[in-house]
């Protein structure tokens, strides 16, 4: 009976309300993450100028390993 009334939509909310809700939980919870992660790599990249490929180097090392 719990796991009934636990999947059950809530009265008040539609199915659409419900999934909105919980995707705008799950990007909250996730977000912090997200930014911790893009400021390291932003970190990283400040870091190490030098170390960058151009596109026309990237697509040549791409295709060289296929």
């Amino acid at each position: 009976m719990v796991i009934k009334s636990a999947i059950t939509p809530h009265k008040f909310l539609s199915i659409n309300s419900m999934v909105r809700a919980i995707a705008a939980l799950a990007v909250g919870i996730a977000y912090p993450r997200k930014k911790q992660e893009l400021e390291r790599r932003i970190t990283d990249y400040e870091a190490n100028l030098d170390n960058v490929m151009t596109w026309e180097e990237i697509k040549t090392s791409i295709r060289g390993k296929q």
